[in-house]
């Protein structure tokens, strides 16, 4: 029996950093007057938004604009509206200058519609995919003791590190095929042996009235030799997969 220490990972979307790290996938909606963009913080090899697949379970982000026909064809976009089908949960986000951003929230892989509205017509619409995973695929980021830099493992299930050393993760979401879904997930990260690891709080500003830091996201740093199991589980789809450390004392 695993004796589990157990941290929570979110992954949220971050566009303050889209400069310089992660991807942007999109479309244009049928009648090319709307595009519909989503952010994730790992690669995606596919281009549109309509040939890849969501991840089911999560509120994933919307983000919409107009494109240069959907402009020319209203001049108060902040008051376009957005219903999906079939039926799932849709949180609108206005701007006040522009289409209205969303989350959408499914809990059944499928088909769905989403469509903007302008008062009764349709003004545009796209059909997006959704999909439950059947795997985690994590990207490992370890940083050496005293180096400047993460620097990205080899191998996503088996790494070498040594005592004081710094690991973080990216878990990935991928169907059967091995394709990337898209999205945000939450992610529950357990140790078989956490004496040999501590969770590090990530500090972000020191001032004179408070130390402003945050546990999130989750990394580690091995503080004994030995072999170390990290499991990392999408509790709402059921879905895990170890990542096998095995940690050595740095030579003198």
């Amino acid at each position: 029996m695993w004796n589990r220490m157990s941290f929570r990972l979110s992954w949220l979307l971050c566009f303050v950093l889209l400069g310089a790290c992660g991807d942007v996938t999109k479309s244009n909606g049928e009648f090319n007057r709307v595009s519909y963009s989503l952010y994730t913080t790992y690669l995606v090899d596919e281009s549109s938004l309509t040939d890849v697949s969501l991840l089911i379970g999560y509120d994933q982000r919307i983000n919409t604009s107009l494109t240069v026909s959907g402009a020319s064809e209203t001049e108060e976009p902040f008051k376009l509206l957005h219903k999906i089908s079939p039926d799932a949960s849709i949180n609108v986000f206005e701007d006040g200058f522009d289409v209205p951003d969303m989350t959408l929230k499914v809990t059944s892989p499928g088909e769905y519609t989403l469509e903007t509205t302008k008062g009764d017509d349709v003004f545009d619409r796209i059909k997006l995919n959704f999909d439950v995973p059947a795997s985690l695929d994590p990207i490992v980021w370890v940083r050496a003791e005293g180096a400047e830099e993460f620097t990205k493992s080899g191998s996503n299930t088996d790494v070498s590190v040594e005592v004081g050393d710094q690991v973080t993760f990216l878990p990935v979401p991928v169907d059967a095929s091995g394709e990337r879904l898209l999205g945000d997930l939450e992610t529950e990260i357990s140790l078989d042996n956490p004496g040999l690891a501590v969770a590090v709080e990530n500090v972000h500003g020191v001032y004179e009235q408070r130390v402003w830091s945050s546990s999130m996201p989750v990394s580690l740093i091995f503080v004994e030799a030995g072999s170390l199991v990290v499991t990392l589980k999408d509790v709402v789809n059921n879905v895990e997969t170890n990542v096998n450390f095995t940690v050595s004392v740095p030579a003198s």
